[in-house]
């Protein structure tokens, strides 16, 4: 880190700009010195009124860090360290200011800064894209003329619906939130639940699909119907999630 030290006496308002105009600058070889740079507009207003407020005791000194313009109006960064030495009647005797360039922090800074931004685009456009994909798993859901249910496995070994579509509804003849939370025998009775429970036990076991065919009646109307149950890979402290799909196969049946 370069740095530069430098005292003036007070001779008119302006001068506390000129410890920084005076003393900064970066040379090819790197180091601070006195020529090829000036303060921006914004920057040089807000040292003003920081340097009037110490000269006047509202603060013991004052610390920035500034954006210098060289002549050929490339931008660099320094830290300004201005403090005004008083002297026993409590006037300014002199200004001293130490300078020290913080090129290096800030282009890491701003590397740092830029790499978050790119993050950032990144995991809003991986959201967009798993939004997307969500919404048409949602509709195709929502949409299928095959029953689809999602069970929960519950570590005391009940099967509790934990999702159903639009098919299965109209198929039960229940409304989905007379279902959502309930044991599945409690939902299609003790008996006939013992088929499918005998499935979805050895799917959870053995982590293979199982399928099978059955003739059920339902909301009053008797069905040939083909299930299948599916064990999602992924765990959860709450249990494990089995997808079914029944599809009604009567019609295929009559033909055959």
């Amino acid at each position: 880190m370069s740095s530069l030290v430098s005292a003036q006496t007070p001779r008119q308002p302006a001068d506390r700009l000129n410890v920084v105009e005076r003393t900064t600058g970066v040379e090819d070889d790197g180091e601070l010195s006195c020529r090829n740079a000036s303060l921006s507009e914004n920057d040089r207003a807000e040292c003003a009124r920081q340097g009037c407020a110490a000269s006047a005791g509202v603060i013991p000194h004052f610390q920035l860090e500034e954006r210098l313009v060289r002549k050929c109006g490339r931008p660099i960064w320094v830290s300004i360290n201005v403090s005004p030495v008083r002297g026993q009647d409590g006037g300014v005797l002199y200004t001293l200011g130490i300078i020290e360039s913080i090129e290096e922090r800030r282009r890491a800074e701003d590397a740092l800064q830029q790499a978050n931004e790119l993050l950032e685009q990144r995991i809003e456009e991986r959201t967009r894209q798993l939004s997307a994909s969500q919404a048409r798993l949602q509709a195709h859901f929502n949409n299928s003329p095959d029953w689809l249910t999602l069970f929960r496995a519950r570590k005391d070994g009940a099967f509790v619906y934990e999702d159903l579509n639009p098919a299965t509804e109209r198929a039960y003849g229940l409304k989905r939130d007379h279902v959502i939370g309930r044991r599945l025998e409690e939902v299609l009775g003790m008996e006939p639940a013992q088929l499918p429970l005998r499935h979805m036990r050895a799917c959870l076991r053995t982590g293979e699909s199982q399928r099978y065919i059955a003739r059920r009646t339902m909301a009053g109307v008797t069905r040939t119907i083909d299930v299948m149950f599916v064990l999602v890979p992924e765990r959860h402290e709450d249990g494990s999630v089995i997808i079914a799909t029944a599809r009604d196969v009567t019609a295929m049946r009559r033909i055959e």
